[in-house]
């Protein structure tokens, strides 16, 4: 889905549309296991020896696994995979009939396969290269708000850390306002999204209490500028958040937002300096 000419110049939600929510159902085995062979050897190849690759799509409709396919390319090239599970209960809807339905599952269905998932792959031993991890699509429109607390309980039963997007544009700060009353973080707050096991992508869209709610926490962020740029959609307030001791990582979000997705062109995006006098640690 890289260099897709209708979404080319277009902000998050039409690039969804014209991008993700158009192409999705075309993606078979072959096409995932190309895609994570690319992309992990690129990886590998600038110095990465660990990567949380969140794989949102599942759909009954696949004749494959793709935890399996991908777990199996990170094995094969010595990379630590942090698998972020994704799914959605509930979709977004759009202006078209045209656009096959992004799938969903029931939260039962998503935490038994989960579960299956980590009995399969999750290793909690000392220098584990497999790990598995409960990931939402987005709070804000892919899971029922009355789903979040029990989702979250179940994750911590498994002791399977937390991942989702978050605040990647106005639209969640908006949406999140109008019909819940709160800002984004203060809602996952609320239901008990927070914490060391947490981690969000984006953030861009915060207010300066909502850094503090998520450094003091230990709440992660995991900041993608090039992603963020290429879809107009602002700057993380990455340096404040690590001033206050916050937890924060870098990712390039997904190739499709992001042709190059390499953690060199990533640092520079972002304005770390390479070098022996500010080694990146995190």
């Amino acid at each position: 889905m890289k260099g897709v000419r209708s979404g080319i110049n277009l902000p998050l939600a039409s690039w969804l549309r014209s991008v993700s929510y158009t192409f999705w159902s075309k993606i078979d085995e072959r096409g995932v296991g190309r895609r994570a062979r690319n992309r992990t050897g690129r990886d590998a190849a600038v110095g990465t020896s660990t990567i949380a690759d969140h794989h949102y799509l599942f759909s009954d409709t696949y004749k494959f696994d793709p935890a399996q396919v991908i777990f199996e390319v990170a094995r094969s090239l010595g990379i630590r995979l942090v698998f972020c599970r994704g799914g959605a209960t509930k979709a977004r809807r759009f202006d078209t009939d045209e656009l096959v339905p992004m799938p969903v599952e029931t939260l039962d269905h998503m935490l038994k396969s989960v579960e299956a998932c980590a009995q399969r792959f999750h290793d909690t031993s000392p220098g584990s290269l497999s790990q598995v991890v409960l990931a939402p699509t987005t709070p804000t429109w892919s899971i029922e708000p009355g789903e979040l607390k029990e989702a979250v309980a179940a994750a911590r039963r498994m002791k399977l850390r937390l991942h989702s997007h978050l605040s990647e544009s106005t639209e969640y700060v908006d949406f999140c306002l109008s019909v819940h009353g709160k800002r984004p973080v203060e809602w996952m707050a609320d239901h008990d999204w927070l914490g060391p096991d947490v981690w969000f992508a984006h953030l861009v869209h915060l207010d300066p209490h909502e850094v503090q709610m998520l450094a003091s926490t230990d709440t992660g962020m995991a900041h993608c500028p090039q992603s963020n740029c290429r879809l107009g959609s602002g700057i993380a307030p990455a340096e404040a958040m690590a001033r206050l001791g916050g937890a924060v990582s870098l990712g390039v979000d997904g190739p499709a937002s992001n042709e190059a997705a390499d953690m060199i062109s990533e640092m520079h995006s972002a304005g770390i300096p390479i070098g022996p006098s500010r080694a990146p640690t995190r």
